[in-house]
């Protein structure tokens, strides 16, 4: 999966990108996800995920994005 920043801003650098590592990594306790390759690009995001089948990939997007994006604000305000 690719996610890409809103208007393509250059906004991820090596410490936002650690903050998201972090949060990924409880995500994939939380809902048994395994991230195989996570990077990043000043504009975006690569995610290589293996799910169980219960979960519709459109449902891990919207998994992988609320969360990241929530407790990122929080962990960046």
């Amino acid at each position: 999966m690719v996610f890409v920043l809103k208007y393509r801003k250059n906004l991820v650098n090596d410490e936002i990108f650690d903050a998201i590592k972090d949060i990924l990594s409880g995500i994939s306790e939380r809902y048994y996800l395994s991230f195989q390759a996570v990077g990043f690009e000043r504009n975006h995001l690569h995610l290589l995920i293996e799910a169980a089948p219960r979960y519709f990939p459109s449902k891990i997007m919207q998994i992988c994005k609320s969360i990241t994006a929530k407790q990122l604000f929080q962990t960046v305000s």
